[in-house]
């Protein structure tokens, strides 16, 4: 660039004193040089901005990337710790049912037993006959006979 400036200043001014020209083209020559000379500078100033830009590019662009894989990372292990409360609630639900079980299957034999009948897990005992008299109900307090005939209260 800077060559073609001293090449139009010097050879210029050399031309136009051989060939006679007028000096305002000498001075034309010299602001399309200097034009000429600023245009490529900020083209080249364009040119590294544009470098510049596209590796911040780039580098955002692969920052974009591990976020979207970190993301990812991060979903499947919510899903993971979501999956295992899940499991673990089973689990609690399950030991609640057979806890529950235990203890209606222990107040059905409490039942069975003050009914009359054997619990359903033991073994059967020999049934009672009809010539076997049922087992003699508890005595009953007697109650002294009021002026009527009737009970106290009566």
């Amino acid at each position: 660039m800077g060559l073609l400036r001293q090449l139009a200043a010097l050879g210029g001014r050399e031309q136009a004193a051989l060939q006679g020209g007028p000096p305002g083209e000498e001075r034309m020559v010299e602001s399309l040089c200097a034009r000429l000379e600023m245009v490529h500078a900020e083209k080249d100033q364009a040119e590294a901005q544009s470098t510049l830009l596209q590796e911040e590019n780039h580098r955002l662009l692969w920052d974009l990337e591990a976020t979207r894989e970190r993301m990812a990372q991060v979903d499947r292990e919510a899903c993971l710790q979501d999956l295992e409360r899940a499991r673990e609630r089973i689990d609690e639900l399950e030991r609640l049912v057979w806890t529950q079980t235990e203890q209606v299957s222990f107040l059905a034999g409490q039942l069975q037993r003050l009914v009359g009948f054997p619990p359903p897990h033991a073994p059967h005992a020999a049934p009672t006959s009809a010539a076997d008299p049922p087992p003699p109900p508890e005595p009953a307090t007697p109650m002294p006979l009021g002026p009527f005939g009737g009970g106290a209260g009566a």
